[in-house]
């Protein structure tokens, strides 16, 4: 059984970091639906708080994150993990 942990508006809480770093641990993949940080401001921070997970997440930034800016931010090395093939 594949275990699937998904989560959002982190914005940049290391107590909320904290706290998905350990459920993490009994999760075959870590889903992150955006909102790490504040419209990109301080990502690097917020993917360095999620560094436990990196090898079994697959991020994306929220819509009004992606639109704040007209340049893509570079990759955080969390989304540069492989992907996990689900089942199905």
């Amino acid at each position: 059984m594949t275990r699937i942990l998904a989560f959002s508006d982190m914005h940049l809480s290391r107590t909320y970091a904290e706290a998905i770093c350990a459920a993490a641990a009994e999760a075959d993949l870590v889903i992150g639906a955006g909102d790490f940080c504040r419209v990109r401001q301080d990502l690097a921070e917020a993917m360095d708080m999620l560094r436990a997970v990196e090898a079994k997440a697959a991020t994306s930034p929220a819509t009004p994150s992606a639109r704040a800016s007209s340049a893509p931010p570079p990759v955080p090395p969390c989304c540069m993990a492989a992907r996990p093939t689900l089942p199905g």
